[in-house]
């Protein structure tokens, strides 16, 4: 049988999932939607023809792309197709949003940052973060109105992805971002979708811990574990896309919101070197190569001629030749070799 998964990143996820784990399918293969939207390319239905089972989730509100156009295709040539909803539940983020920085790319902690700026010090901002109080308030109503907006979602779907996640979000991670599930999340639609191709999925997979959505994941704050009752860690940060290996803990991830507006992205615009200042000003100065991108927040009071001093955040993805553990204190950039240092 030929299966093709047609979606976002979740299609390409359950494509992944069923090409390793289930291997009495002839071909499987998935094409990803907002490529073609971005594109400008036509849906290619010659292409989706050709295949005997379709699984995608639903697009309502893109002009041609709009999926009831390919339900109707697929009903004209006999193929039949299973619907899921678009996997976002946001009920362990509140008061996250679009990032509104051009060095960030995601979820954004945005009620943090504004809770960040009522708070007199950065340990009273930790301090609320950790005793429970940072966003409470927003917890209940949040999961409420995520939960409906899903529900509201799903009503034309083939799975009811609400009642997996009400009966076990407490117990198991069940999204690692708004809208990247975590493997607890995909194994029982995975299963729902074998089931619906009569066809086997391989046991492993159900006793796997390694997230199918690799690279990004926001913790959960304590108040959330608090307020719903949750029964597993908040976890770190990571954002493979953004800043490559770094894993961020929830403090170096509340520091983002808190120095929000002093963090730059640093691109070398030629080789150039970093130099260390203190506590370790001795240590050799590390040679940079051309492209490499570093987010650092500035140290506004230290200026040193044309040179600048900086803390190190993260790594931006690709560029490797130091690290935070290799940068124990601050850095110098000379600035004129540099693009994005105000």
């Amino acid at each position: 049988m030929r299966v093709l998964f047609y979606g976002g990143c979740h299609a390409a996820a359950l494509a992944r999932v069923f090409k390793r784990n289930c291997k009495s399918l002839e071909h499987v293969d998935h094409l990803t939607n907002f490529q073609l939207i971005r594109s400008g390319e036509p849906v290619p239905y010659e292409y989706i023809g050709s295949f005997e089972r379709v699984v995608f989730s639903p697009i309502r509100n893109k002009r041609e792309y709009k999926t009831i156009h390919l339900e109707n295709f697929l009903r004209a040539r006999g193929i039949h197709f299973f619907k899921y909803p678009w996997l976002q539940w946001e009920g362990y983020f509140p008061g996250t949003a679009r990032s509104p920085y051009s060095w960030y790319t995601g979820w954004w902690p945005a009620s943090l940052e504004r809770l960040a700026e009522e708070c007199t010090s950065k340990d009273a901002f930790l301090d609320e973060i950790y005793a429970g109080n940072a966003l409470r308030e927003l917890v209940a109503p949040n999961f409420e109105r995520t939960t409906q907006r899903l529900e509201q979602g799903e009503k034309d779907c083939d799975i009811a992805i609400s009642s997996i996640i009400l009966s076990s979000y407490r117990d198991k991670r069940l999204l690692l971002t708004n809208d990247h599930a975590g493997i607890e999340l995909y194994k029982p639609i995975a299963e729902e979708v074998a089931r619906w191709l009569n066809c086997r999925l391989d046991p492993a997979f159900h006793h796997s811990t390694t997230e199918v959505q690799l690279g990004i994941q926001c913790p959960v704050l304590p108040s959330v574990i608090d307020e719903l009752g949750i029964r597993f860690p908040g976890g770190d940060f990571t954002n493979k896309m953004m800043i490559g290996a770094d894993v961020l803990s929830i403090s170096e991830y509340a520091s983002l919101a808190w120095d929000a507006k002093s963090i730059h992205l640093a691109i070398a615009a030629t080789d150039t070197r970093v130099y260390f200042s203190a506590p370790q000003p001795q240590l050799r100065p590390i040679p940079i190569k051309r492209g490499e991108m570093f987010l650092v927040r500035d140290r506004r009071s230290e200026r040193i001629g044309p040179y600048h001093q900086y803390e190190l955040i993260a790594v931006r993805k690709g560029s490797g030749r130091i690290d935070r553990q290799s940068c124990p204190g601050d850095f110098l950039l000379y600035r004129p070799h540099w693009n994005g240092l105000r």
